[in-house]
């Protein structure tokens, strides 16, 4: 359930882009008007403009709304007024948790095909594409044997890693889903490589059921048979796709890190021989410094060319 005081920020937030959105659209009525939940621009903006036909190459106007509610907040109010049936819009949501009914149902609305658009660069292809173009590791002659190790090594550790936050995932998707729990934790102060141990070699879980309830003050223990319920129903399921994407992207940095300090070395284990690499791979930012090599899902490609069919 959201706070009081988050109910007053997202107001206030979503006040000021709405302030925003009058002034741009008074000005350039012709833009076309982009609407991000935060920093996604980062990993939509070259999209966005690689479909863009000429004319529009330099008419975009773009707003970070502080969160998904905004963005629906502001959907729903640019969408009821009349004054704006011609204009050019795209909103952009993460799909997460939410049930799809819930969400707005739209052609100007994108939901991402995954949890979130985190979850676009953690995936085998996209790897091969950072191993290619940033560790200068090609899949070709005496080199190929490098290359195929390393992706399998990264295959192997991403699925240690997700068997080791299931039940951290189980728990979430719980927690998300109970109206009546008051929110007591914000997911992104949870730190996930305390609880877990972590080497390119081995990835296991060592936590419990009762951490999580010290860390989310909920016992979940009462609820153990629903959780272990939903626990089954991820491992059904694609779980690179429906798990929180910002703690699997959070893998993949620490994953290039290490790759990263061995391809520098002077006889490096993983590489054929000593290597630069430029990435600075920092958390705040490693959505700017990969986002060319993320996944491009057809759905988004489809969504960007049908915002322009009338």
């Amino acid at each position: 359930m959201i706070s009081v005081e988050d109910l007053r920020k997202s107001r206030d937030n979503y006040s000021v882009v709405w302030k925003e959105f009058l002034e741009d659209h008074l000005k350039f009525p012709n833009n076309l008007f982009c609407f991000f939940e935060g920093g996604d621009e980062k990993y939509y903006g070259i999209r966005i403009q690689s479909k863009l036909p000429f004319r529009y190459s330099e008419q975009k106007s773009t707003f970070e709304c502080h969160g998904k509610n905004n963005v629906i907040k502001l959907y729903e109010l640019v969408s009821r007024n009349p004054a704006y049936k011609n204009t050019l819009l795209a909103f952009f949501i993460d799909r997460d948790f939410d049930d799809p009914k819930e969400l707005p149902n739209d052609k100007r609305v994108f939901i991402t095909t995954n949890y979130s658009i985190e979850n676009y660069f953690i995936s085998v292809n996209a790897f091969k594409r950072i191993l290619e173009n940033e560790f200068h590791q090609k899949n070709r002659g005496s080199q190929s044997i490098f290359y195929k190790n390393l992706v399998d090594l990264y295959e192997t550790r991403f699925e240690e890693f997700l068997d080791a936050i299931d039940l951290l995932m189980a728990a979430i998707f719980f927690y998300k889903k109970q109206s009546t729990i008051i929110e007591t934790v914000n997911l992104d102060d949870i730190r996930i490589f305390s609880l877990i141990e972590v080497s390119l070699y081995n990835i296991k879980q060592k936590y419990t059921l009762i951490d999580l309830v010290n860390i989310f003050k909920i016992d979940f223990t009462l609820n153990s048979r629903e959780i272990a319920d939903i626990l089954n129903n991820f491992k059904k399921n694609n779980r690179s796709s429906l798990y929180r994407g910002k703690y699997l992207i959070e893998f993949l940095r620490w994953f290039l890190e290490k790759i990263k300090m061995d391809a520098t070395k002077t006889t490096p284990k993983h590489f054929p021989s000593k290597r630069s690499v430029c990435l600075n791979l920092s958390k705040k930012n490693i959505i700017s410094e990969l986002s060319q090599y993320a996944d491009t899902p057809a759905e988004l490609d489809a969504f960007l060319k049908n915002i322009f069919v009338t």
